[in-house]
C-alpha cells in the first residue's frame, strides 16, 4: 500500500473446496426402529477421518412445553466449529477429540442464534460414555499465548429425559471400508432423518453425505417426556407434569402408573396422602396430553421414579432418579475396620466405636472379602466444574490405579473396566484445557490464572510418564518433551527450582521439598535430562540435618514411621498423608522393614472412609503407596462368617466367599448405644465399614458473617464478611449456594460472576442447583455483595429453605469450621 494513504484497504475471498464425489461419507442405516432398542448401521468414510453423525425428528415435535425440535444449519455448523477448534500445536498432535469420538443423536433443541461468547458448560449426559467438549481460541493480547476457553452460549443443551444430544464412543481410526456401529434409539424418536459426516483429523476439511439425509421411522406410537429436577428437600411435593403424545393413526386409550415405594409417597396438591390410583386418558391421534403428580419425600437419599406407561398397542417404562436432600445440619461419618486373618480357627469378637451419636436413620455397614470392593461401587465425575487441576489429577490417577490393579483379574467385569478406560480417556482430554502454551498447567480454567505452579507442572508430567503404556491414550512426545521443557526453562540462575505461583489448595512447600519432588520425577524421563548439580545439593542439604518428613518425600533411606497424633488441620493432615504413603512405597522393597502392615492399615482407615474421601497431590501419594502394597502382598481368597448386632437377641450374619468376596454385603442397624458389635470367623480379609449420620454440633468459632436473599422474584443477594481471626493456611474461601428446589441458575450468571472482584472460579453444577465459587483471600472485614439470577423451573409444594454454605478452601474437611445460612423465596413458588 501506498505509505502516503491514509486508507487501508482490505480484501478477502472465500474458497469452498468441493471434494469428488466418491471421497465423501456414507451410512447404511434400517429405516424402521423400534425405541429403547439397540440398532447396528454402518459409515464409510475417508481415511484418517472423524466420523460423527447427527439425527433430528423430521417435524416440529412440540410437546406443549415452548420446546420445539427444529433442525437447522446452525446445530451441524456448531459441531463443526467444536471438532475443528482445537489446536493440535498446543494440545496434541492428534486431536483429543479424534480419538474420543462423538457421535450426536439429537432432536436440536433450541439450536438457532447462535453467538460466542465466554465460559459456558455442557452438561454430561449419565450413564453414557462422555467426551468433555471445550474448544479453545488464542488470546492474542497475551504474549505468553495464554489459552481462553470460548464456547457457544446457547449449546444445544444435554436433558437426559428429552435425549436432546447424545454422544458416544466413535472407532478410534477410520479407513476406507465400511465400519459397525451400534446405538440405543430414544424413546423420544419418531420419523427422524439422520445424516453422517466427517472431518479430516489433520487438515479440519470435512464431508458430508451425498445423500444429505436418510430418514428414518419408529414402530413406537406413544412418545412422551418428563422433567424433574435435580434435588428436592424432606416435606417438599414436586408437582411432575407426564407429557404424552399419541403418533397413531387413531386414538387411543394411554393409563400411566407410578410406583411410590419407601422412598416417596403420592399426595394431591393439598398436601394429603392419595393411593396409588390408574391415571387414565384418551388421547387423539397427533395429540398430546399431560399427566400430573405429587410426589413428596420420605427420607434422604435417590428417589427411584418408575412408571410405566401403556395403551392396547405397546407398553414402555420410564425410570429417573431425582436427589432428596439431607437435614444442613447432618453430617456423615464413617467407621472402618481392616484385618486380615491368617489361620481358618481365627475366631474373634470386637466392638466398632462411633464418636458421635448416630441419628434415627439407624446406621449401615458393609462387609467384604476385599479392601476394594467399595472402590468398584464409585463414581469418579470426571466433569466435576468445581474441581481444580490438582484435584482432576488426582481423578486421574485414582481411576489408572485402580484399573491397572484390576485389569487382569477375570472376576471384574469387561464392562467395568472399560467403564474406568473411558473415564480416565475423557478425564485426559479435560485436562488438556489446562495446558499453556508454553508447556505448564495452570491450576484452574478461569481465564484470569495465568501462571503455572512448577510442582503443579511436575505432577502432570508424572501422570503422563503413567499413562505412556496405557492402551487407550496415545501421547504424543512433543507432548511430554514441552511440559519436561517448561520445568527445565524456567530454573533460577543457580540451577535450581523455585516457585513464583501461587496456589490456594496446596501449602507453600519449602525450597528442598519443592527440588525434590521435581527431580523424583524428571529422573523418570526417557530423555537424557542433567540433574546431577541439583542432585549433589540435594545430597549435601539432606545430610546437613536429619528432617522427617523430607527424608520420607525423598526415599532413599529407611525412615520409622511415626504414628499422626494432630489430624484436625487439613493441610497438616495432607502432609501426613503424602508421609505414610512415601515411607510404605519405599519400604516394599526393603523386606527387613516390619511397619508394612501398620501404615498399611493406617491408610485403609484414611482412604477408605467414603464419607470424607477428597482428592489431592498427597492423597494420590497414599493411594499409589495402598494399590502398591496390595500387589506385594498378592491375591488373598476370603472364606470367612461374620456376625453383626446390636442386640445379642438378633445377629445378622454373613456368609463371605470367592463368589462374593468382590461385592459388599450390607445391614442396616438401630443402635441404642455408640458401637456396634461384630465377630469374625474363619481365614482371609475382612474389611467392615459403617456409616451413619449424626447432628452437628454448631461451630464455636466464627469465621465468617454472610447473608442472602430474594430481593426480586429472579433475583438473589449474597455477602460475605471475614472476621479477623487469626489462623494458619487461610488461601481462600469457598462458597456453595444450593437453590430453593425447582430454581436453576439463569444464563449468563457464571460468566457476569467470573468478572467480578475477588472471585476466582464460578461454576454451575448439579443441573444448575447449585452455585460453587472459589474467592481469593478475603481482607478481612471488608463486606462484599454479589447478584445472580434464579428462574423457577418446577413447581414445589411447601418449600423449605435452601442453603449457602462459606468455609475456608483448606479446612472444608477436617476442622468443619463453616458458616450456615438458610433462606428461601418470600413470595409462593411457582
Amino acid at each position: 500500500m501506498d505509505i502516503h494513504s491514509k486508507t487501508l484497504m482490505l480484501a478477502s475471498q472465500i474458497l469452498e473446496v468441493d471434494p469428488p464425489q466418491n471421497v465423501g461419507v456414507f451410512i447404511d442405516i434400517p429405516l424402521y426402529v423400534t425405541p429403547d432398542h439397540e440398532i447396528q448401521f454402518s459409515i464409510k468414510a475417508k481415511n484418517n477421518c472423524y466420523v460423527g453423525i447427527e439425527a433430528s425428528d423430521n417435524r416440529v415435535f412440540n410437546l406443549g412445553a415452548h420446546g420445539n425440535n427444529d433442525f437447522n444449519e446452525d446445530y451441524l455448523n456448531y459441531i463443526r466449529l467444536i471438532l475443528i477448534g482445537y489446536r493440535p500445536d498446543i494440545l496434541t498432535m492428534e486431536h483429543g477429540i479424534v480419538k474420543s469420538g462423538l457421535v450426536v443423536l439429537s432432536n436440536a433443541h433450541r439450536t438457532s442464534n447462535i453467538h460466542l461468547k465466554r465460559i459456558k458448560i455442557m452438561r454430561p449426559v449419565k450413564d453414557y460414555n462422555i467426551t468433555h467438549i471445550s474448544p479453545f481460541k488464542a488470546d492474542r493480547d497475551n504474549p505468553e499465548g495464554e489459552i481462553i476457553k470460548y464456547v457457544c452460549c446457547d449449546v444445544p443443551q444435554i436433558t437426559p429425559e428429552m435425549e436432546d444430544v447424545w454422544l458416544f464412543k466413535s472407532i478410534k481410526n477410520t479407513n476406507s471400508e465400511w465400519s459397525t456401529w451400534k446405538a440405543t434409539v430414544p424413546n423420544t424418536a419418531n420419523n427422524w432423518r439422520i445424516s453422517a459426516f466427517a472431518i479430516h483429523s489433520e487438515t479440519g476439511l470435512h464431508y458430508l453425505s451425498p445423500k444429505p439425509f436418510v430418514k428414518v421411522t419408529s414402530f413406537s406410537t406413544l412418545h412422551y417426556s418428563l422433567r424433574v429436577p435435580y434435588s428436592i428437600r424432606l416435606e417438599e411435593a414436586l408437582e411432575l407434569h407426564f407429557l404424552c403424545s399419541n403418533w397413531f393413526s387413531t386414538g387411543q386409550k394411554v393409563y400411566v402408573d407410578i410406583y411410590p415405594n419407601n422412598q416417596f409417597e403420592l399426595v394431591n396438591r393439598h398436601l394429603t396422602v392419595i393411593p396409588n390410583v390408574q391415571r387414565g386418558l384418551f388421547i387423539p391421534s397427533n395429540t398430546t396430553e399431560k399427566f400430573t403428580f405429587y410426589i413428596r419425600a420420605l427420607r434422604p437419599g435417590t428417589i427411584k421414579l418408575k412408571f410405566v406407561i401403556r395403551s392396547h398397542i405397546e407398553q414402555h417404562k420410564l425410570n429417573l432418579d431425582i436427589e432428596v436432600l439431607k437435614n444442613i445440619s447432618l453430617s456423615t461419618h464413617e467407621v472402618t475396620y481392616y484385618r486380615e486373618l491368617e489361620s481358618r480357627q481365627y475366631d474373634s469378637n470386637a466392638k466398632l466405636y462411633f464418636p458421635h451419636i448416630p441419628n434415627k436413620d439407624g446406621v449401615t455397614c458393609f462387609a467384604s472379602g476385599q479392601v476394594i470392593a467399595h472402590m468398584l461401587k464409585r463414581k469418579i465425575n470426571v466433569f466435576d466444574e468445581t474441581d481444580n487441576t490438582e484435584q482432576l489429577i488426582s481423578k486421574l490417577f485414582s481411576i489408572y490405579y485402580l484399573w491397572n490393579y484390576v485389569v487382569n483379574m477375570t472376576v471384574i467385569s469387561p464392562s467395568y473396566k472399560n467403564y474406568l478406560v473411558d473415564q480416565l480417556s475423557c478425564g485426559y482430554q479435560s485436562l488438556m484445557r489446562l495446558r499453556k502454551a508454553n508447556g505448564g498447567y495452570r491450576n484452574n480454567i478461569s481465564p484470569q490464572v495465568t501462571c503455572a505452579p512448577k510442582w503443579l507442572t511436575t505432577y502432570v508430567i508424572r501422570l503422563l510418564y503413567q499413562l505412556e503404556n496405557y492402551p487407550a491414550i496415545i501421547l504424543n512426545t512433543s507432548l511430554i518433551e514441552g511440559t519436561e521443557n517448561f520445568l527445565m526453562k524456567n530454573r533460577g540462575e543457580d540451577g535450581h527450582f523455585r516457585e513464583n505461583c501461587y496456589t490456594q489448595s496446596r501449602r507453600n512447600l519449602t525450597f528442598l521439598e519443592l527440588n525434590i519432588e521435581i527431580i523424583k520425577v524428571l529422573q523418570f524421563s526417557n530423555r537424557l535430562i542433567y540433574l546431577h548439580d541439583i542432585q549433589e545439593w540435594m545430597n549435601w542439604m539432606m545430610e546437613t540435618k536429619f528432617e522427617y518428613y523430607s527424608e520420607a518425600k525423598r526415599g532413599l533411606n529407611p525412615v520409622k514411621w511415626q504414628l499422626p497424633s494432630e489430624l484436625d488441620n487439613w493441610v497438616l493432615y495432607r502432609r501426613e498423608l503424602e508421609t505414610a504413603g512415601r515411607i510404605l512405597s519405599t519400604e516394599l522393597s526393603l523386606p527387613s522393614i516390619n511397619q508394612k502392615d501398620l501404615i498399611f492399615e493406617w491408610l485403609v482407615s484414611q482412604i477408605a472412609d467414603t464419607s470424607q474421601h477428597v482428592y489431592c497431590y498427597e492423597c494420590s501419594i497414599a493411594e499409589e503407596a495402598f494399590f502398591g502394597y496390595l500387589n506385594y502382598r498378592g491375591y488373598v481368597e476370603s472364606n470367612l462368617t461374620v456376625w453383626i448386632w446390636v442386640n445379642s437377641t438378633k445377629m445378622d450374619r454373613f456368609y463371605i466367599n470367592a463368589d462374593n468376596q468382590w461385592e459388599e454385603l450390607s445391614i442396616l442397624l438401630y443402635p441404642t448405644e455408640n458401637f456396634v458389635r461384630f465377630r469374625v470367623k474363619g481365614k482371609g480379609l475382612i474389611f467392615l465399614r459403617c456409616t451413619y449420620n449424626y447432628v452437628a454440633e454448631p461451630a464455636k468459632l466464627q469465621l465468617y458473617h454472610t447473608t442472602i436473599n430474594f430481593i426480586s422474584k429472579t433475583q438473589i443477594k449474597f455477602c460475605v464478611q471475614r472476621f479477623l481471626r487469626i489462623r494458619k493456611y487461610y488461601a481462600g474461601t469457598n462458597i456453595e449456594i444450593v437453590l430453593p428446589s425447582g430454581y436453576v441458575l439463569g444464563d449468563g450468571t457464571v460468566p457476569a460472576l467470573m468478572t467480578r472482584k475477588l472471585i476466582i472460579q464460578a461454576n454451575s453444577i448439579n443441573q444448575k442447583s447449585k452455585l460453587f465459587l472459589t474467592m481469593d483471600q478475603l481482607p478481612p472485614g471488608n463486606l462484599y455483595c454479589y447478584n445472580f439470577t434464579a428462574l423457577p423451573y418446577h413447581r414445589v409444594l411447601n418449600l423449605q429453605n435452601a442453603t449457602m454454605t462459606t468455609y475456608d478452601i483448606n479446612e472444608q474437611l477436617r476442622s468443619r469450621v463453616v458458616t450456615f445460612n438458610k433462606f428461601k423465596e418470600s413470595v409462593p413458588s411457582v
